[in-house]
């Protein structure tokens, strides 16, 4: 299932209002066709010291059906685009989903939520491309064992082994959080059972200076309305926070954190005003504070990605809907709570359902649309999505 779907359906039956807001300078840096250059891009973008941007597409590359089977791309500081390695849909992968990870090296690592093998058309892979456009296939989840449909970011420790988390299936049945090492050992750090624990794990994981992973789940947990987790370096799983629905429900990006041990993220759904998404806060101690709740207007609805730090400690990302034309919008939340749209999208040319976040460069917002884009009869007639700037 596409994570559009996923989030579409955790997106039903909710209200929408109109409240003011202000535009920040927006120019569209390029605009998938949905052929060779690949189309709907379903996740962020990371960048390079020389200015590059990478991310992936869900959709477009190789023919291996009619939508074809997703791309990793390169956008240089000109905006010119290139495709890095164009998916088979056979045991590479197809339709990659989750922002990419730059390696040491400039390696690129990712995950995709198709092809590999088992789960019908395949329960996706872990996969890295060099700088020159080679692909390896790390693992081909198997959904019994490994888990299913790798959603999250994966991260890397010094040694080189990677963590992330497959969103369904396992031993538990509702995910896993895993250890890749290089020599291709696989480790599930905690079986998801959708029980106390949480359930539906689509948000990758954040590791501390001490070897801790911190990560968070859809689902389950005391109030059903899903955790935020630990797992320590010594393999000890405990649930930090459940929310209760007023405080959120469904975080479905990765957490970030501050020199403090603060964590940070957005809930999907739930909040304390229109059941649009809230961001919050986490205290090491335990202690969750909710610094905005959406309305659901056009301030944004559902928050779907993680969040981008500045220096003064300002909070970027995206909502998925909302927003001045219900396609959703580019904000800013304040250490103090106060929320600012920086751009909402119209659907058009501009792009629409920004799902991946932003990275901040110099002033400057970069993200990606898995709809809109100058031709709006691609993709599926909404358009193959585009990579845009927000100037600060």
């Amino acid at each position: 299932m596409s994570i559009k779907l996923i989030l579409a359906s955790l997106a039903a039956l909710t209200i929408s209002m109109s409240l003011a807001h202000a535009d920040a300078q927006f120019r569209v840096v390029y605009a998938f066709g949905g052929a060779k250059d690949g189309g709907a891009p379903d996740a962020g973008l990371v960048d390079d010291p020389n200015g590059n941007l990478y991310g992936t597409t869900d959709m477009g590359g190789r023919a291996c059906h009619h939508r074809g089977c997703g791309t990793v791309f390169k956008i240089a500081p000109d905006g010119s685009e290139s495709v890095l390695y164009a998916f088979t849909g056979q045991g590479d992968g197809a339709n990659p989903q989750a922002n990419l990870l730059r390696g040491p090296d400039g390696t690129l690592y990712g995950t995709t939520v198709k092809g590999g093998q088992g789960c019908g058309h395949g329960c996706g892979t872990i996969f890295s491309v060099e700088p020159d456009g080679k692909e390896t296939t790390l693992l081909r989840f198997d959904k019994g064992t490994t888990g299913a449909r790798a959603l999250g970011t994966l991260i890397m420790d010094g040694q080189g082994n990677l963590y992330g988390t497959a969103s369904e299936r396992g031993p538990a049945g509702f995910g896993t959080a895993f250890e890749l090492a290089p020599d291709g050992t696989f480790t599930v750090l905690h079986a998801f059972a959708n029980q106390l624990d949480g359930g539906f794990i689509f948000a990758g994981l954040l590791r501390d200076k001490a070897g801790d992973l911190f990560g968070a789940a859809v689902t389950g947990g005391a109030g059903q309305s899903g955790v935020v987790y630990e797992i320590t370096a010594g393999g000890t799983f405990s649930v930090l926070h459940a929310f209760d629905g007023l405080d959120g429900f469904g975080t479905v990006a990765s957490l970030i954190s501050d020199k403090a041990g603060n964590l940070y993220g957005t809930a999907f759904k739930g909040g304390a005003t229109f059941n649009g998404g809230a961001v919050y806060k986490l205290a090491p101690n335990g202690t969750e504070t909710v610094l905005y709740n959406f309305t659901g207007g056009a301030d944004g609805q559902f928050p779907n990605s993680q969040l981008t730090f500045d220096k003064d400690g300002n909070l970027y990302g995206t909502t998925i809907e909302g927003g001045d034309f219900g396609q959703g919008t580019v904000f800013k939340v304040t250490p103090a709570g106060t929320e600012t749209v920086l751009y909402s999208f119209t659907g058009g040319n501009d792009g629409g359902f920004p799902v991946g976040g932003v990275v901040l460069k110099r002033g400057r917002l970069y993200g990606a649309t898995a709809q809109g884009g100058a031709d709006l009869t691609g993709c599926g007639n909404l358009g193959c999505g585009t990579i845009y700037e927000v100037k600060l």
